[in-house]
């Protein structure tokens, strides 16, 4: 048994931005969710100044089976950034890997072969019937290179 997280980001009058949590039970429906955002975004309205500027729901799905612990000395600060262009736009879009196994980085060069690459492709071309894109849902267009990559602020 999992947990459902509602997301509730509120910016402030200088933009800054922080999230409201709230969690469920994973055996929630979308069509109960919906319903309870209804009820609750203006009742948070109400005694927040801040503005709602989005509600974001992560569920809580089978992850499979994978590996059971982690790997010895792969923190979680130090990943891997895979970068990919978008169509119709001259921004790139990139996706951190945290606590990337340290045989896959030579200095400051990850390889993209092997496991890399068939990530890199899963993330490009989708899996199933699922295509990813970018935040403004626009489609990867291909890839541009994997890096290191600290992202010293990790909890």
């Amino acid at each position: 048994m999992g947990v459902h997280v509602l997301s509730i980001p509120i910016s402030d009058d200088g933009g800054k931005i922080r999230a409201m949590n709230l969690y469920m039970d994973d055996s929630e429906t979308i069509t109960n969710i919906q319903s309870f955002i209804t009820a609750f975004v203006p009742k948070l309205d109400a005694v927040t100044g801040g503005k709602i500027t989005n509600v974001l729901l992560q569920f809580s799905l089978d992850k499979g089976t994978p590996k059971a612990a982690a790997v010895d000395d792969c923190p979680v600060n130090q990943g891997a950034l895979f970068g990919f262009s978008v169509v119709d736009t001259q921004y790139r879009h990139s996706a951190f890997v945290p606590a990337i196994r340290k045989t896959l980085v030579a200095g400051e060069v990850i390889a993209n072969t092997g496991a890399v690459q068939t990530l890199q492709e899963s993330i490009l071309s989708g899996e199933g019937y699922i295509t990813l894109t970018n935040k403004a849902a626009q489609d990867l267009d291909s890839f541009l290179e994997v890096e290191p990559s600290d992202r010293k602020r990790a909890k």
